[in-house]
């Protein structure tokens, strides 16, 4: 009975559509500058390869730590931006509607996100490329692996990604419908920082 309760609660419905956003970490992705100019940008770290997933030991190098649980969050993102960005990578950020961020923060270690909005966080240094629409708990992106499944055409631009907040909402709730075995799918803003720009 307990855990038919935690599993309604899961699928609980949550008013992002007009919500603050938060940034809900960083990370360090393969490079867009060439041979690579062919890679989807993406929240999913198996779409957009992190550097945890590709070189573990530069990234506690670039970090300065002994393990990477030592910065990490639930989300297989870092609590602050790295202090170097290595040639061939490019430090990202993402964000996220409150209220989602907020029913995670304390099984995820994201309490430390709700403090300030992404728009004071981010917009300074940062460039949103666009919206991934995406499983936070798995971060599985529904733009990456399951939109051929819709009948609705959806516009991406050139990074993968939908360009404004609206739109990638209403895929939102197709991919809800389509693929019902995740968790509510949610907007993932994907920036880039301004530092690498001319390298994606």
């Amino acid at each position: 009975m307990t855990i038919w309760v935690a599993l309604v609660d899961y699928r609980m419905p949550l008013d992002n559509e007009k919500s603050t956003r938060v940034c809900i970490g960083y990370d360090l992705r393969v490079s867009g500058a060439p041979p690579r100019t062919s890679i989807r940008r993406s929240f999913d770290p198996t779409i957009w390869s992190s550097i945890v997933e590709l070189d573990e030991a530069l990234f506690l190098r670039v970090y300065s730590v002994k393990r990477v649980a030592d910065i990490g969050n639930g989300l297989n993102l870092y609590v602050y931006s790295p202090p170097q960005i290595p040639e061939g990578w490019v430090e990202v950020a993402f964000d996220a509607p409150y209220p989602i961020v907020e029913y995670m923060s304390d099984s995820f270690g994201l309490r430390y996100c709700l403090s300030d909005s992404s728009e004071d966080v981010l917009t300074s240094t940062h460039i949103c490329l666009g919206f991934d629409v995406a499983d936070m708990w798995t971060q599985t992106s529904f733009l990456a692996h399951f939109s051929s499944e819709s009948n609705v055409e959806i516009e991406t631009n050139q990074h993968g990604l939908i360009t404004s907040l609206e739109p990638a909402q209403s895929v939102c709730k197709i991919a809800d419908l389509l693929r019902p075995e995740f968790s509510p799918f949610q907007p993932v803003g994907v920036w880039l920082s301004q530092d690498g720009a001319m390298s994606i």
